[in-house]
């Protein structure tokens, strides 16, 4: 079954985000307090989903096939960490909106925005983290809470769907004057600075021409969904961008297909059926000279097959959980988690009456540099003495695409590290 912590925390950060753009306040002055929430059912062309629709149309019909709708309302405590990623995003945001030309700008939070008249499905709205307005420019702000990927405003759909709607719901005289549309997005947990994106009226209009095609298609599929699921796959694309939080990913017949070509042949290979030896075996699986072109091609697949993957187990997890039976599988019980106290207060209790010292019963442990800059960072000089004590790792360099804005590293031959010298008799060693 999916975890939804992770997706539950962002909205709390949401929650916390909005309360203090509306009230002027910092994040930190909510730390400790629990905040409340709800899931509401988002439209079903939803700006969100707008990168999966658009690229693979009948992912709508695969999303919906099954689909049911639960309200659930939950709670989380607003922790220093959640403060500190959204206070760098209300920075930010202050920054953009507190423009140093002298304009005068205007912010609308948490705004809903109409894109029905893109999607075709009436009454149906997005809502967008932040929108600041000024004379000549739009600004769409999009808060990302996650540590996992990051997302570039550039050519995002989500955002110029929001900006669309902002178009539509603002539409007054003054809306001539603008001239430029910035989409901004804010991932305080991946990099403190925000990713922005800039596109012109006109292009913005070309998009919604080619969203509402692709939004027209995908109802079209869906209406139709009967007529194809199961038969034809031709209303499916898969691909990484748009398969990675696809709901249908562990039924889609087009995705399991594209694994079967992708890693059938490396299968029939360990399986021995192509091979007549187990030193020809060994030779196909060799990775010291391997053949980069094909590397190249499995390596791009590896994403969205590792995606399959998970999409599988979770569905299999939840038939199990859910009492249906899924051949060859059971559910079993887990390791135990981690010895707590059931009662804190009474162990404590209980633990003094003892007379134990206080090293014997609590564990003490160093603040972090984060929380020490909090601490410190309106006193300079004790910070100034701080500071040189903190190191930071730098990071494991790990495998990105090329189209990846980092830089990349540039590593030496392993030959380039030895040294070649000059024997006694002249030769080379």
């Amino acid at each position: 079954m999916p975890d939804i912590t992770y997706a539950d925390e962002g909205t709390i950060a949401h929650a916390l985000a909005a309360m203090c753009l509306r009230e002027g306040t910092d994040a930190a002055s909510y730390v400790g307090r629990v905040i409340e929430s709800e899931d509401y059912e988002h439209a079903a062309l939803s700006p969100s989903g707008a990168h999966r629709w658009m690229a693979c149309i009948g992912s709508h019909a695969l999303e919906h096939a099954d689909r049911s709708f639960v309200e659930r309302k939950f709670s989380m405590e607003v922790t220093e960490e959640m403060a500190e990623g959204v206070q760098t995003y209300l920075d930010n945001l202050r920054a953009y909106f507190d423009d140093l030309t002298g304009r005068e700008g205007h912010l609308r939070v948490e705004e809903s925005v109409p894109v029905g008249h893109i999607t075709g499905e009436e009454g149906a709205t997005g809502s967008a983290d932040a929108i600041v307005i000024f004379d000549d420019e739009i600004q769409v702000h999009d808060l990302k809470f996650g540590r996992g990927v990051e997302v570039s405003a550039e050519g995002n759909e989500q955002m110029m769907l929001y900006a669309l709607g902002v178009w539509k719901k603002l539409a007054h005289p003054n809306m001539a004057a603008v001239n430029r549309i910035r989409l901004v997005i804010h991932q305080p947990r991946i990099k403190t600075a925000p990713d922005e994106w800039e596109i012109s009226v006109s292009e913005l209009l070309a998009f919604a021409e080619k969203a509402n095609e692709r939004a027209l298609l995908a109802l079209h599929a869906k209406k139709y969904a009967d007529n194809w699921i199961g038969k034809d796959n031709s209303y499916l694309t898969p691909g990484e961008k748009q398969c990675k939080f696809c709901n249908a990913k562990a039924t889609c017949p087009a995705l399991a297909k594209f694994v079967s070509e992708e890693i059938d042949a490396d299968f029939e290979v360990l399986r021995g059926d192509y091979v007549d030896s187990a030193e020809a075996a060994r030779q196909l699986l060799d990775t010291t000279t391997p053949n980069n072109t094909a590397l190249s091609s499995k390596m791009a697949a590896i994403d969205l097959i590792e995606n399959w993957c998970r999409a599988v187990r979770a569905k299999v997890e939840a038939e199990l959980l859910a009492g249906r039976e899924v051949p060859d599988w059971k559910l079993v019980q887990g390791r135990k988690g981690n010895r707590a106290w059931t009662d804190a207060d009474r162990a404590e209790a209980t633990l003094k009456a003892m007379r134990l010292k206080k090293e014997e019963m609590y564990d003490f442990k160093l603040i972090s540099p984060t929380s020490a800059e909090k601490l410190l960072g309106d006193t300079p000089k004790r910070w100034k003495r701080v500071a040189p004590l903190i190191g930071q790792t730098e990071g494991k360099p790990s495998v990105a695409p090329a189209t990846d804005k980092r830089p990349a590293l540039v590593i030496g031959k392993p030959e380039d590290d030895f040294e070649i010298v000059a024997s006694e008799e002249g030769s080379l060693t």
